[in-house]
């Protein structure tokens, strides 16, 4: 059974320590905070099929300019 995040809308996992890690992860990224390399990092050891975690971990190299690491993480998010 698929986790859903807060808002009730499904996540690409079944681990709730996935879905967790996930979304604290986001939460970091989106405020800019510190952590949210590790904590996504986590969630996609968590649940190596879990695609938002890879897509979210994507968005943070992006973020940082990494486009390599970028491309390739939203490539293992496909």
């Amino acid at each position: 059974m698929p986790c859903h995040d807060r808002y009730g809308l499904p996540l690409s996992t079944s681990s709730d320590f996935a879905a967790e890690l996930y979304q604290t992860g986001l939460d970091l990224l989106l405020s800019l905070w510190l952590g949210a390399a590790q904590t996504l990092e986590e969630a996609i050891t968590a649940d190596p099929s879990f695609a938002l975690a890879y897509a979210a971990r994507a968005r943070l190299h992006a973020i940082q300019a990494e486009s390599a690491e970028a491309l390739s993480r939203i490539a293992t998010a496909e």
